[in-house]
């Protein structure tokens, strides 16, 4: 008997308040909801400059060509130092708020010469971080397995190459469909 008072209390009380807001909120952030991509410079950029001195112009274009093919606007390039392997939380979360981002890229990169073909390949990690410093996508690509390029390649293709191949990953991971 006591339940069923209960039961008519609450729904008295229901009526007579109105509908309750919810407190839990679904981030904006995340899978789907992500818009705006900034990303730091790759954590090896000055030795990278001295194999290729454009490393850091050809990373800004792919990159944002490589995103807005799924609808993300990317900021660009953000101000700020991080440790790749280790980045503090509360820094991320810090430069996310700074530039109105809803995630974080970092970069790392490598260009591995190949002496038997006399050229490069290069490989790629990324790490993408969401606003509340959570790591919600770390791709890695390489263009020694599964690329082959004949004539041997330019260096920016490669670069481009594994670029675009560590963003469809990030795009797959978040669930994101190339617009039309």
């Amino acid at each position: 008997m006591k339940m069923h008072a209960l039961v008519w209390w609450g729904a008295l009380t229901g009526i007579l308040l109105g509908p309750m807001p919810l407190t839990a909120q679904k981030s904006e952030a995340g899978p789907g909801g992500i818009r705006r991509i900034g990303y730091l410079e790759p954590d090896s950029l000055a030795k990278l400059k001295k194999i290729y001195p454009k490393t850091a112009f050809m990373q800004k274009g792919t990159v944002e060509y490589a995103f807005n093919l799924y609808a993300i606007d990317t900021v660009g390039l953000v101000k700020g130092t991080l440790g790749f392997d280790q980045p503090d939380a509360g820094e991320i979360i810090s430069l996310c708020k700074e530039n109105n981002l809803d995630a974080l890229m970092l970069t790392r990169l490598n260009f591995l010469y190949q002496k038997l073909h006399n050229y490069y390949q290069a490989e790629v990690e990324l790490k993408l971080y969401d606003r509340q410093g959570n790591l919600i996508s770390n791709p890695k690509c390489n263009t020694l397995h599964g690329k082959s390029y004949y004539p041997n390649p330019e260096l920016f293709e490669v670069e481009r190459d594994v670029l675009n191949c560590a963003i469809g990953k990030i795009a797959k991971d978040l669930k994101l469909k190339k617009k039309k």
